[in-house]
């Protein structure tokens, strides 16, 4: 630990008095060991800090520049991510490790995070724990391949923990129907782009066959993973009212943000179980009330690509239950 620091804790204060979330965030990724490359080059005007910050995404790293001047603190700061034009959590991160490695008296020097040890090879259950007898079943006889996708079936119509883990893998199909809002912002061609809206715009836009196609495939909402994926980073209906409510105030709360970007797990909330334990039995007491047919479907997207609606079912050709 060095006791005097290029960068001080005003200096660092100072820079992001107007983003606390995102010093915030980059506390977390300093904590979580992020910073993976760092050098100071004390020789130039004013001093140049650079680093290499792992992303959220697995294998994604960033470039951050910091300029450091003693009088007037840091000056100036770039990162190669999409939000690094401005501010991001990719440079707090790397003014924190600076803040406790690189001192006042320092020559230009670099650093690289030590070598993480060799992961252990992967073990299963029975060689973890093998059977004391040998040959040993504690069942009459092993279920079938059949009967254990049945049981799986049944699983998903209760709210269990950690179900999603016993689903089968997203179709390709769908991978290829439905643009990614993650691959978009975070490609190449995104962040090189001279209109990054017009750009996004032209990714994300559907053809009214493959509208129907992602209908087709994301048929039962939840109980189905390829729904999950294509409504992710997409504004649909239950958000929409608060996003025009938040545009008139021109305010944008962070709790917005986190229901927008799904930060919240409504997993535990009574009345979401209580909604997915009887969605069925209401859609028949529907049917049955009023003799009418009710047609599952899935997600809806607009032309656009990134606004759209996941009806409870439809009846004729219109939904009607949501």
């Amino acid at each position: 630990m060095t006791e005097k620091r290029v960068i001080t804790f005003s200096m660092v204060s100072a820079f992001f008095s107007a983003n606390n979330a995102q010093l915030e965030r980059g506390e977390n990724s300093y904590s979580s060991g992020n910073v993976i490359r760092m050098s100071f080059d004390p020789s130039v005007t004013p001093a140049l800090l650079k680093g290499e910050v792992k992303a959220s995404m697995k294998g994604r790293k960033y470039c951050v520049e910091l300029f450091v001047d003693p009088e007037d603190g840091i000056t100036d700061a770039k990162c190669t991510c999409p939000r690094g034009q401005v501010i991001c959590h990719h440079m707090a991160a790397l003014c924190i490790h600076a803040h406790h490695n690189v001192s006042v008296t320092d020559k230009a020097c670099a650093w690289n995070a030590p070598k993480s040890s060799k992961m252990e090879e992967t073990k299963s259950l029975n060689e973890m724990f093998p059977p004391k007898k040998p040959n040993y079943c504690a069942v009459s006889r092993k279920a079938t391949t059949a009967e254990v996708t049945d049981f799986k079936k049944r699983l998903n119509s209760h709210v269990v923990g950690f179900t999603w883990l016993l689903q089968a893998e997203p179709e390709e199909t769908l991978l290829l129907l439905v643009p990614h809002i993650e691959n978009i912002v975070f490609s190449s061609e995104y962040i090189d782009s001279e209109n990054k809206i017009e750009y996004f715009k032209q990714k994300c836009a559907l053809s009214q066959e493959k509208i129907k196609q992602i209908a087709e495939a994301t048929c039962g909402q939840s109980s189905n993973e390829n729904c999950l994926i294509a409504r992710k980073y997409r504004l649909t209906a239950s958000h929409f009212g608060a996003v025009i409510a938040s545009c008139k105030r021109n305010r944008f709360s962070k709790s917005l943000y986190d229901n927008l970007l799904e930060g919240y797990n409504l997993n535990s909330v009574l009345a979401i179980q209580w909604g997915r334990e009887n969605e069925l039995s209401a859609i028949e007491t529907f049917k049955a009330a009023t003799g009418m047919e009710v047609l599952s479907t899935g997600l809806w997207l607009e032309e656009c690509g990134y606004i759209g609606a996941s009806p409870d079912g439809f009846v004729g050709e219109v939904p009607s239950l949501k």
